[in-house]
């Protein structure tokens, strides 16, 4: 038994619904379909192909803290972690990291430590200034790398307050500096290491350079430079004084610095650490000096605090053995690399023994 139509309207609702049943069945499939099988692969599919354009158009900064915000939640102290990953607002990142240091006895008691560290970054760093903060206060020394306006710079930490003041004026003649940079029409130039003149900052003038002083960073507080006169002294280098007869510097793309201080032998340990986000895949190390009298009295170890040390060897070392360290690791500001030494047992000074 069939339905029949008895009036006008349902006459036009039958025929509009004998001829749209096809249509709207067909739809319905499509959407059961594309629900139940393709939304899936079709939404991985196209964040597989504008997520790296996206990601890619934003600052480094705003994706790691969107990123961070999503796996712990919101949280002021994320900016921590993301300034231990970028090493500031702005960020300096060596790809390729040349770390040298050689210790040579001046006497007994006094060696000569010097460090060659060359940085290759892998975005040109617009920077025509080179800044040096010496510090004996450690809770500044960690703030510095986070709260740093300024992409190029060093750290000086010296731990004994009796010897700040001494011990940075001791190096300050004693660090050189080499640049390969880019003008404003984009050709290379090379200078090779000269000395550095560096002009100390005021401390009126600190907050320019560490905004802590003006404002709260991260999860350091107002800082009042007054606090730290006899703590802390900042030096600033115009990189284009370095330049004889050339044109000026628009960018960076190598810097490498060479600095020497006189340390204590009986301290037993020296380290470098990291100042931005460095790749290190190994470190040069040359310790035959440090023996005043060439009698083999020193056995070496190196301790480094990053990410992957699995590479380095555990024991304690003889000099000529100490070379070289194989790290292939990225180090974050704070991370960084501790030498120690220690008096030698009497069978590798003498020989095997019985």
């Amino acid at each position: 038994m069939t339905w029949q139509p008895t009036s006008d309207w349902q006459r036009i609702g039958y025929q509009a619904l004998a001829q749209l049943w096809l249509p709207l069945g067909l739809i319905a499939v499509v959407m059961f379909t594309y629900k139940r099988f393709l939304h899936r692969r079709l939404t991985t599919e196209l964040a597989k192909l504008t997520g790296p354009t996206i990601v890619g158009s934003m600052p480094p900064q705003q994706v790691i803290e969107s990123f961070l915000s999503s796996v712990y939640g919101r949280n002021d102290a994320n900016r921590d972690v993301v300034a231990g990953i970028l090493g500031g607002d702005l960020t300096t990142i060596s790809t390729r990291t040349d770390v040298h240091l050689r210790l040579s006895a001046v006497s007994h008691d006094v060696y000569r430590l010097r460090n060659t560290i060359t940085y290759r970054f892998r975005k040109n760093v617009t920077a025509s200034h080179f800044i040096v903060f010496a510090t004996s206060d450690a809770r500044l020394r960690d703030a510095i790398s986070y709260a740093c306006e300024f992409p190029l710079f060093e750290l000086w930490f010296i731990p004994d307050d009796s010897l700040f003041q001494h011990g940075v004026d001791s190096m300050l003649g004693k660090v050189e500096i080499g640049v390969d940079y880019r003008d404003y029409d984009n050709q290379v130039h090379s200078l090779g290491f000269r000395e550095l003149s560096l002009k100390e900052v005021k401390f009126r003038e600190w907050s320019r350079y560490l905004p802590l002083f003006s404002e709260p960073v991260g999860s350091f507080p107002r800082q009042h430079a007054h606090d730290y006169l006899g703590s802390l002294r900042i030096f600033d280098c115009d990189l284009d004084t370095m330049i004889d007869d050339g044109p000026p510097i628009e960018s960076v793309e190598r810097l490498s610095v060479r600095q020497a201080a006189l340390e204590r032998i009986d301290e037993g340990a020296c380290y470098w650490l990291a100042p931005y986000p460095c790749y290190v895949d190994h470190i040069s190390i040359d310790v035959r000096e440090l023996d005043f009298e060439g009698s083999g009295a020193w056995e070496f170890l190196v301790m480094p605090f990053c990410f992957r040390a699995s590479n380095v060897a555990s024991s304690w070392l003889p000099a000529e053995e100490m070379t070289s360290v194989e790290l292939r690791s990225w180090l974050l500001p704070g991370h960084g690399v501790a030498l120690l030494w220690r008096a030698a047992k009497m069978d590798r000074v003498v020989g095997s023994g019985p």
